[in-house]
Parts: C-alpha cells; structure tokens; sequence
C-alpha cells in the first residue's frame, strides 16, 4: 500500500476518496502551477485561439478534476517534498 502521508497546513482540508489529502490553499497553488504550465506549453496561436474561442480557466474547474490533472503532471508527492523543505526550514513556527 501506497504511503499518503502529506503535511497539510492550517485550512481547511478537502475529502478525496475519504482521504483528507490537499487543503483549499494547496488546490488554489494547483491551479496556479497548471496554469503557468499552459503558459509555459502554449504555442503563438494558442492566445489568439483563446481570444478567439475562448477558455474555462483552472478557476473554473471541479477541485477533483483539478487535482487529478495536478497529480498527472507534477505527481502526488509534490506538497510533500516541498512541504518536507518548508518544515525543516522552520516555516512552521516550530
């Protein structure tokens, strides 16, 4: 079996397959990082295509399906490394 620690921060976690795995701020970074890597991937046409068409933004997604893409690209052990960082580098008033 698979170890899903994570350390969370102080909000307020989210239920995932009644696991309690990321909180709302570590969803809102989610977006943010698909976000800049759509920037980041996108070709000259894509702004005009967006311009043209349209976009649902990452804002606009269920946080599922967000967190899905999220554990796809950058893998489920993110928030625990930089979280692991983030401890040992006295972030948590420890």
């Amino acid at each position: 079996m698979k170890n899903t620690k994570k350390f969370l921060d102080k909000t307020t976690a989210i239920n995932i397959n009644n696991t309690m795995k990321y909180t709302q701020t570590q969803i809102a970074k989610m977006r943010t990082l698909l976000a800049q890597r759509d920037i980041e991937q996108s070709e000259d046409s894509t702004l005009f295509d967006v311009f043209m068409e349209g976009c649902t933004g990452w804002g606009n997604f269920e946080d599922d399906f967000v967190i899905e893409q999220f554990e796809e690209y950058f893998g489920e052990d993110y928030f625990e490394v930089i979280d692991e960082k983030d401890h040992k580098n006295g972030l948590y008033g420890e």
